[in-house]
């Protein structure tokens, strides 16, 4: 085994003043939309005789002797130095949120908040686009100090994330008594003890915990489709790791940023233009029963299609589960009821423990969006519609917001209500358009059923209906 040579103090300052140490970043991606949403900033000693250092040649030496502190400081303010250049050249992921590792050492500093405040303001960097890594670690020792340092720190606005967590013996007790705003998911526990069914049931349930918590979890070291597809159904939407990319220089970012800060997928359309299939093709529906067909739809020259109605969960579309893989979500589709019968869903989720339904009428004519979560001591949580007409189009929209437990919905472009303090639903089961397992199926037309993996703002919602507008809408009588 080679020993690695020591680093003497004159070296690393010097490699300090002379920027031979240079910011490498590894991007943050939601798994659902594979959207850029943020990136880590890492270091990299590019020395000028032996060429690149990876951390794992200098950070336990840089640790041990104390100087790790001024390192971090130092891609610190590069971080915000980079970001400040995308704000000047309006580059599209400007505004993502980068994080820096910090040792433990700068919370004992009494002026660290202040420092990191002055660095990103001399920069113009809003606070929230800065994100403070924390091993597990670092809690280790004098907890409760610790703690108030981290209070202080996001009372800055700055976020904070505690990486490697599952590493340590303290995790469960550091989730009670510390409120991160990100917990990173060791790569090893992912690797090591996700790779086995009990593995995986911890895993689903730390994310099902942190998601209670209003906390983000990140995996680290994600590296294949079945760890994606795997963490997605456990409801973790976030990923770092080489299956989207290693560690890279600025310029590699860059063009990796520019591909990736729009979604790719994350919403899937089902236009019902003579096949069931959404608009990419990726995804097929499937018939439960008979009588459907391809009818006229919102517009002149669409196609719609046709539900029979009939008895309970017969005749029905049911679309993959995998179409709804986020806990924020929202829904937007056109019917046209043939026929009002009294708590039809039109639209229908059931989850492992709960369900979320659109009822075109209830027991006092109204239509109805539909919550019910199994734990939820409410039991229904409703947001009720207008009294509805027969044989008209008519556009519902409804959006769930998981991390702030809201949920609004629509008809028309018009707000129809909203609530909040509203439970999350997981683990979806089924979704049916045109019917539910409780009641007789929706008679009428469905047309252009849209489910969005995110949730939705209420300028997007109105939007959303004006774009339809710009055609004549098809309301017509049924002969």
């Amino acid at each position: 085994m080679v020993k690695k040579r020591n680093i003497s103090m004159g070296e690393f300052y010097e490699a300090i003043d002379t920027g031979q140490f240079h910011v490498y970043f590894q991007p943050k991606i939601d798994m659902v939309t594979t959207k850029l949403v943020g990136a880590e900033a890492l270091s990299r000693w590019i020395h000028p005789v032996t060429g690149l250092k990876f951390p794992g040649d200098y950070i336990p030496q840089l640790e041990e002797n104390g100087w790790i502190g001024e390192l971090d400081m130092y891609i610190y303010e590069e971080a915000c130095r980079i970001k400040a250049d995308w704000k000047r050249l309006e580059k599209p992921f400007s505004d993502i949120i980068v994080s820096v590792n910090m040792s433990r050492e700068h919370l004992k500093n009494r002026d660290f908040v202040r420092e990191l405040a002055d660095i990103a303001d001399e920069y113009g960097i809003p606070h929230n686009e800065l994100e403070l890594e924390l091993t597990e670690s670092v809690f280790a020792e004098d907890m409760t100090s610790l703690i108030k340092s981290v209070e202080s720190v996001k009372a800055q606005g700055f976020y904070v994330s505690m990486d490697d967590f599952g590493s340590g013996f303290s995790s469960l007790n550091l989730l009670k008594d510390l409120f991160v705003d990100t917990i990173k998911i060791d790569k090893e526990f992912l690797h090591g003890t996700g790779s086995t069914e009990r593995g995986k049931l911890i895993i689903k349930n730390v994310v099902a915990l942190c998601l209670d918590l209003k906390v983000e979890v990140i995996a680290e070291g994600v590296e294949t489709v079945e760890q994606i597809e795997f963490l997605k159904k456990c409801g973790c939407q976030l990923a770092q790791g080489f299956y989207y990319s290693r560690p890279v220089p600025k310029a590699d970012f860059e063009t990796f940023a520019a591909k990736y800060i729009e979604p790719e997928v994350g919403s899937y359309i089902f236009d019902f233009e003579g096949n069931i299939f959404s608009d990419d093709n990726g995804l097929k529906g499937r018939f439960v029963g008979e009588g459907f067909f391809y009818d006229k739809g919102i517009h002149e020259d669409t196609e719609s299609l046709y539900m029979p109605g009939g008895p309970v969960a017969t005749n029905v579309l049911h679309l993959p589960k995998n179409t709804l893989v986020s806990e924020s979500f929202s829904v937007s589709l056109w019917m046209k009821p043939e026929e009002l019968t009294v708590w039809t869903s039109v639209f229908y989720i059931r989850y492992a423990g709960g369900l979320f339904s659109i009822a075109p009428r209830t027991d006092n004519d109204l239509m109805v969006f539909r919550w019910w979560n199994s734990s939820d001591v409410r039991v229904w949580r409703d947001i009720y519609g207008p009294k509805l007409q027969k044989n008209l189009w008519m556009h519902l929209f409804f959006t769930f917001d998981a991390k702030n437990n809201i949920m609004r919905a629509y008809l028309d472009g018009e707000l129809v209500g909203e609530m909040d303090d509203v439970p999350s639903n997981r683990y979806v089961e089924e979704i049916i358009v045109g019917g539910d397992n409780f009641m007789q199926s929706f008679k009428g037309n469905v047309d252009e059923v849209i489910i969005y993996n995110e949730a939705k703002s209420d300028e997007f919602a109105k939007e959303l209906y004006k774009k339809y507008l710009e055609k004549p809408i098809n309301n017509y009588e049924r002969i």
